[in-house]
């Protein structure tokens, strides 16, 4: 206690990454504040952050009470005003828990963000309910449909922060309640007007950006819903979150997000050690590459032929040779449906993966998912290729294989795919 303010301090090091003993510390900090006769109170982070967010691992098992919605509804049936003293990242459930305070300060460089939907879900506690009734439905569809991370200026701007301070946050928190702020809760503002067409420019856009998956239309239509009855869509919007992180995509996509850290660390590779670059070839994916080198600060040179001998013109005469060679071997055209022709393309896929691992060309399996999503526009709600197999029915890739064999013929490599794919983990929920 700080002169009748209660100081609630977050501690989960190193990233303050959220828990259940987190959660039951707050519900019971609040409560011991309530019981002491705090005048306000300030909801704090210890170490690099304010509160980074849940562990994604939990989002595939079921939850334990109290969860994040609860914890948010204890701040706000609190008889005083809390304030949510913001620093490093406050993402996900953390920035959710600072929205269901009544305000809001960050220290310079704080990063904020509800990054959901990237993950294969929505935002459940709360944030398509009070982040547009503070910021306007059209900018909140745009921050949570984009998994948006903002600067701490930007924030202030757009009314999603009240504050920024300089020096020591606590203080600055305890001074800021000092100034007879009582309580304001989000969700019982109004959404500011915005004309209709604004708000569907922006939903046709993301949808369009978001390729129309669930996550993305469901975002949409919970905030969309802030201007009704927030405690009749807060609930619905919870039970939306929980079929949404137990969706086929949220699995895959979250796949990815581990595979995608662990693809930063190549065993027997100091970076340090590396001290320029040389990259032949100025396509798409040499800039893609050059621009990645570029970011860890290192110098590159890019070396391209000129655009005119990059072009060619022999489709018809490469045609023109393959109808001959076929005719003259009998061989007869077979028709391959839309699906077949599918499968057979994926199988390609897993099959010359396997062979990159069998040869050490990639060091993980969830490797290849990563880069096949990042540099050559797999789908990420798939996971990658071979996340997407190793969900298949072992039998059916079998079949696939063998037709993949069959049709190339003389020199097809058969890759240890069974093996390959048993590095790749495919939890259900509860596991």
């Amino acid at each position: 206690m700080r002169d009748g303010v209660a100081a609630l301090t977050i501690e989960n090091p190193p990233e303050n990454v959220g828990s259940l003993g987190m959660r039951r510390g707050v519900v019971a900090g609040i409560a011991a504040a309530r019981e002491a006769g705090a005048r306000g109170a300030v909801l704090i982070g210890a170490g690099r952050s304010f509160f980074s967010g849940s562990d994604l691992r939990d989002f595939g098992r079921p939850l334990e009470p109290p969860e994040v919605p609860e914890m948010i509804a204890r701040i706000e049936q609190a008889p005083f005003p809390v304030v949510a003293a913001l620093h490093g990242e406050a993402l996900s459930g953390g920035l959710e828990l600072a929205l269901g305070c009544d305000w809001r300060i960050a220290a310079p460089g704080t990063r904020v963000g509800l990054p959901e939907v990237s993950l294969g879900f929505v935002p459940g506690a709360g944030g398509p309910q009070r982040l547009p009734r503070l910021v306007g439905q059209s900018r909140a569809i745009d921050l949570i449909c984009r998994a948006a991370r903002i600067p701490a200026e930007e924030a202030l701007d757009i009314g999603l922060i009240d504050a920024i301070v300089e020096g020591d946050l606590l203080e600055a928190a305890l001074a800021f309640l000092s100034d007879t702020r009582g309580k304001r809760l989000a969700k019982t503002l109004t959404p500011s007007k915005e004309p209709p067409e604004m708000i569907d420019a922006v939903a046709r856009k993301m949808l369009a950006r978001g390729g129309n998956r669930p996550n993305v239309t469901e975002a949409i239509r919970l905030v969309r819903a802030s201007t009704g009855d927030a405690d009749a869509t807060l609930a619905e919007e919870r039970a939306v979150f929980h079929r949404l992180r137990l969706s086929e995509d949220a699995f895959a996509l979250r796949h990815l997000f581990f595979a995608e850290h662990k693809a930063a660390s190549v065993d027997g590779l100091d970076m340090g050690q590396a001290r320029d670059v040389t990259r032949v070839g100025g396509g798409t994916m040499g800039q893609g590459i050059a621009r990645a080198f570029l970011a860890v600060d290192l110098p590159v040179t890019l070396v391209d032929r000129d655009q005119e001998a990059l072009t060619t013109a022999l489709d018809l005469e490469v045609a023109a040779l393959i109808a001959a060679s076929r005719a003259e071997a009998g061989i007869t055209p077979r028709s391959y449906d839309a699906e077949t022709i599918r499968r057979q393309l994926l199988a390609a896929i897993v099959n010359e993966a396997a062979c990159l691992l069998d040869e050490g060309i990639a060091q993980r399996a969830s490797d290849v998912d990563v880069v096949l999503t990042n540099g050559y526009s797999f789908p990420r709600w798939r996971g990658g290729p071979l996340y997407w197999a190793a969900r298949q029915a072992r039998s059916t890739l079998e079949a696939d294989l063998a037709d993949l064999a069959q049709a190339i013929g003389h020199g097809f490599r058969a890759g240890p795919v069974a093996r390959t794919l048993d590095q790749i983990a495919t939890p259900l929920e509860g596991q």
